[in-house]
Parts: structure tokens; sequence; C-alpha cells
């Protein structure tokens, strides 16, 4: 029992006692997110996943990013895990990923693209960080025909 205790406390000072959050958990949210598909030829495209912070708070660059893609039969990417170093844009005041994908001539109308996504947000206060959460969010959108 002591050593489970250990490992919780180990846990909380590594992240410094972030918590996790989800869009249904919070509907006061810290950041707006976007996510659309846009596209570019009958067989290429790309998906778009925007975060902006509200007003007192920032991207937490440190935190690692993660973003685990769920591909349609008929639809690939070059990859479907993403994280950091893939971002297009991190700033404290904006986090965007661009990821292309391609759509085989035989794929089905309709399909839809799926992720989970995981990045934190800080409180800002008086210029310093006040506080920081992790946030897990399931991301959906219909990639256009």
């Amino acid at each position: 029992m002591l050593r489970w205790a250990a490992v919780f406390v180990f846990v909380i000072v590594l992240f410094g006692g972030m918590s996790v959050l989800s869009a249904a958990d919070s509907p006061d949210r810290p950041f707006e997110l976007s996510v659309s598909a846009e596209k570019e030829t009958k067989e290429k495209g790309r998906v778009v996943l925007r975060v902006t912070p509200k007003a007192g708070h920032k991207i937490n660059k440190e935190f690692p990013i993660r973003l685990k893609a769920a591909l349609p039969e008929g639809v690939t990417m070059a990859k479907t895990e993403f994280s950091t170093e893939d971002a297009a844009v991190l700033k404290a005041e904006e986090l965007v990923f661009r990821l292309p994908y391609q759509v085989k001539p035989d794929a089905a109308p309709k399909k839809t693209w799926t992720a989970t996504f995981r990045f934190g947000t800080c409180e800002m206060k008086n210029g310093q960080v006040a506080s920081c959460r992790m946030h897990r969010e399931s991301l959906s959108v219909v990639l256009p025909d």
C-alpha cells in the first residue's frame, strides 16, 4: 500500500498536479478546438486541427503532444501517430496540425476520420504560470468527397 502511495505522489510531482479534462467534463474549457478537412484534389486532402487558448491561457509547449488517427477504409496517411514535432504551428497562442491524406479511387463516400488528441494548456496570472492541465479530446471529421 505504501509503495502505491509513493508512486501516486511521484506521478503528481512529475506532472505538476495536472488534471485530465475532456470536452464533456468541462463546458468552460480554456481553449477553442476546431478540426476540418480540406480537399486539394479528387484523391488528396488534409485534416487541419487548430487549438487556440482563451484569454489568460497558453499552450503548454513542454507537455508531450500526441495525436493518434484512425483511418477509414480507403484512406491513407504517411503515418497515423503524430507528436509535438509534427505540429505545423506550435506557439503559446496557437497549435495547428495539417495532416495530408490520400483517398483511393474506389473508396466509399462519406468517410469519417477520427483521432484521439492529447495536449496541455496553462493558466497565466500576472505573467506567470498559475496551473497547467492536460486535455484529452476525441476528434472526428467527415472527409469531403
